[in-house]
């Protein structure tokens, strides 16, 4: 338990290393790589999309949407068709 392997370098366990002042740095306005702050208020809504179509954004064509859904109607129909043969 008292391993440098579990514990880390001694260097790092010590708190005295870490300067106890923040440095203030002044920032240019005109400096384009310095943004303003933004602030934003936004209100959660539940929204209801339907049969859940903003999940067919995630394909990245018309080509495999079509292929996932025929997929997953041949799983369905297979579903059914052994719920259907256990009843029996």
């Amino acid at each position: 338990m008292d391993s440098d392997w579990l514990k880390g370098p001694h260097f790092l366990q010590s708190s005295n290393m870490l300067p106890l002042e923040q440095e203030e740095i002044p920032l240019d306005a005109h400096d384009p790589e310095v943004r303003r702050e933004i602030l934003i208020c936004a209100t959660l809504a539940k929204k209801h999309y339907g049969l859940g179509t903003k999940r067919f954004t995630r394909f990245s064509s018309l080509a495999s949407l079509q292929h996932a859904i025929t997929n997953l109607i041949v799983v369905a129909k297979e579903f059914r068709r052994r719920k259907e043969q256990e009843k029996l």
